[in-house]
């Protein structure tokens, strides 16, 4: 852009050179003071000549000799070569004039192809934003369906927290059970125990010495018994102490669930603050959007009234490249800049092309004045001579040297103006790349950081999945657990009651000491079991009431979840819409700065067959100004022809007068 930039002020630089040059070629046709045009010394050296022809007919007046006459037809010989050189001297400014002309018109090609440039990089910065819109939505998509699975996620961590409740309840249920059917055989076998211990009297005092064999048979069989149902309370207080463990990981399950679900909000919240930044971000590309609309209808405002801009436009297309990147802050005084510059290179461009006009005019003028002027003189003249001649020449020597120098002034300051300049430009450039290499390790910070929050939550979510598995497996291990322990307990009441109808049966022929231990030791056991029920009873409730807590909490931040979640659906729809219309504006805009583009296409196609026409009349011009110095040229050869036959008549007139003053003289002689 830095090269594109000198070139184009590379190409402007012979315009102004042009248009000093005009400027002095313009003064010397209003005919100033100043000699240094050869206008004024054509005029000059016309005086001459005739002052030449004044002495030349002083001399012919005093009858000079015969040299002095060869010397005198040589000095007339002299000025029409002077002659000659003005008129290619100012065929020479025609051309040069001519050539200057075509550069302006490539310049002004040059600066219609950069303008379509332009607009070309104005299209696809439109179209570089619309794509970013496009990836920001895509984003925002995937940030639902996220937000959608993390909801599905915490409605399955509250129904498994139901199924949990559910659990609890039947274990408690069950327990209340099998505390009930304690209670129930404890109380049987107290009532069972004073009817055997009057049976057992009555029977003592009338079959003592019968019965003692089967009394002691039958108590082996009944310590037996006893025994097999110490050995099943012993695992009924296992089973049970292996529900305390399982309800002991449950409860750490749940603590860990609990905690989990507080990192989920976490994490929401996190979520929310990302879309915030979004949000922040998707305005800041709808202002940036709101930019580029206000320069293209700007670009548009100053296409629409003016033709090929002279250099200062270049200038102008870089700050409004420049404008897309930097903040709305320094937009107001760029544009204000902008209006300044371009309003002072139309009135450069529109005073250009007036002294154009104006010195083309002045030069027809001078041109057919130079020819009648020639006509006049080559009327007039006859001789001139070598001192004044030679005057002239060291004035038109002097002349060109002050011009040189005049025009390598113009040109060093013109050089150092513009080196200015891209030094200034290349300032600017330097700082504005510094800022986009600034805003791009911010923008590399910020995908890096969220990658990295993408990949972490992705892990959290699959570890939460895996613990839901191994939780779903725990639960179906212990139902199973559950009802092999139910199946247990239907065997161990159907075992007791069978023991019971043998002890009833064979507790008859028992002795009343065996009963004593047995009822001991079945109420201590009864005693120790209900303790430890009651104990476990307690310890069931208080976990249920902490359960229900957390049921409680949870349920409260599922429906705080559900309704942030519907809020940022919400606000999601309407940042599409706003997104829908924003795109369709676009497109707009963008079909327009098409319409307008190609409207100026074709005015400056327009104005490029105008300047070949005036091209084409210049030429024209040009020809009819050669066909004119070719006609001079031949009047001067016939002026010089006439003049030497003038100049043989006058020596043979010469030779006449010498004879007849001879003979006068002789005349009188005689006469004398």
């Amino acid at each position: 852009m830095l090269l594109s930039r000198r070139n184009s002020s590379n190409m402007d630089r012979p315009d102004n050179l042009s248009t000093a040059a005009s400027s002095d070629t313009g003064s010397i046709a209003s005919g100033s003071s100043t000699p240094v045009t050869p206008r004024s010394n054509k005029w000059t050296l016309s005086g001459s000549m005739k002052k030449r022809a004044s002495w030349i007919n002083r001399d012919s007046n005093k009858n000079t000799n015969s040299p002095t006459n060869s010397s005198n037809i040589v000095e007339q010989e002299e000025p029409n070569e002077q002659e000659k050189n003005i008129l290619n001297t100012m065929q020479r400014n025609h051309e040069q004039h001519i050539q200057e002309l075509l550069s302006q018109l490539a310049d002004y090609e040059g600066r219609d192809l950069e303008q379509s440039e332009h607009l070309q990089l104005l299209i696809g910065q439109i179209e570089d934003m619309s794509a970013q819109l496009d990836a920001r939505e895509q984003e925002l998509s995937q940030e639902r369906e996220a937000h959608h699975k993390a909801q599905l996620e915490m409605e399955e961590l509250a129904d498994l927290c139901l199924k949990s409740d559910e659990q609890q309840q039947l274990l408690q249920e069950e327990n209340d059970k099998l505390r009930l059917d304690l209670e129930g055989q404890q109380s049987s076998f107290q009532q069972q125990n004073p009817q055997e211990e009057s049976k057992e009297t009555s029977e003592e005092a009338t079959n003592d010495n019968d019965k003692d064999s089967s009394e002691e048979k039958e108590q082996g069989v009944v310590m037996g018994q006893m025994m097999e149902m110490s050995v099943q309370i012993e695992d009924l207080s296992a089973q049970l102490v292996a529900k305390d463990v399982e309800l002991t990981r449950e409860r750490s399950f749940n603590r860990k669930t609990q905690r989990e679900v507080e990192e989920m909000t976490e994490l929401f919240t996190k979520a929310e603050e990302q879309q915030k930044q979004l949000e922040q971000e998707n305005e800041q590309l709808v202002a940036e959007v709101e930019q580029l609309k206000q320069q293209e209808s700007e670009f548009k405002n100053e296409n629409e009234n003016t033709g090929p801009a002279p250099a200062v436009d270049d200038a102008k297309l870089q700050e409004l490249e420049e404008q897309l990147v930097l903040a709305q802050q320094d937009h107001q005084s760029a544009m204000k800049e902008h209006d300044s510059k371009l309003a002072q290179a139309r009135e450069d461009h529109a005073k250009d092309i007036e002294a154009a006009e104006a010195r083309h005019a002045e030069e027809l003028k001078s041109l057919q004045q130079e020819v009648e002027a020639l006509k006049q003189q080559q009327l007039e003249q006859q001789a001139a001579s070598n001192n004044d001649t030679a005057d002239a020449d060291s004035e038109h020597a002097l002349i060109i040297q002050t011009l040189q120098q005049e025009l390598q002034k113009l040109r060093e300051g013109h050089a150092q103006e513009m080196d200015e300049i891209l030094a200034q430009l290349d300032l600017v450039e330097e700082e504005h790349g510094q800022q986009l290499d600034q805003t791009k390790q911010e923008s590399h910070v910020m995908v890096t950081a969220l990658t990295t929050e993408v990949t972490t939550k992705t892990q959290q979510w699959q570890n939460m999945q895996d613990q839901l598995m191994q939780s779903q497996h725990q639960e179906q291990s212990l139902a199973q657990e559950l009802e092999h322990t139910r199946n247990q307990l239907q065997q161990v009441a159907t075992d007791l009651q069978t023991l019971q109808q043998d002890f009833n049966t064979n507790l008859e022929s028992a002795r009343q000491q065996a009963a004593d231990q047995a009822r001991q030791e079945t109420i201590e056991q009864a005693e120790l079991q209900f303790d430890n029920a009651n104990q476990m009873y307690m310890q069931l409730k208080e976990s249920y009431t902490d359960l229900a807590e957390q049921k409680a909490i949870i349920d409260e931040e599922l429906e705080h979840t559900q309704r942030d979640l519907e809020e940022l659906q919400h606000v999601t729809q309407e940042q599409q819409q706003g997104f829908q219309a924003q795109l369709e504006q676009l497109q707009q805009d963008f079909d327009q700065v098409q319409g307008i583009a190609a409207q100026d296409k074709h005015h400056f196609q327009v104005e490029l067959e105008r300047f070949q026409q005036v091209h084409d009349g210049l030429v024209e011009q040009l020809h009819q100004a050669q066909e004119s110095h070719n006609m001079l040229e031949k009047t001067l050869a016939m002026l010089v022809m006439e003049k030497e036959s003038l100049s043989k008549e006058n020596t043979e007139l010469k030779g006449v007068c010498e004879e007849t003053m001879a003979l006068l003289e002789t005349y009188q002689a005689g006469a004398n």
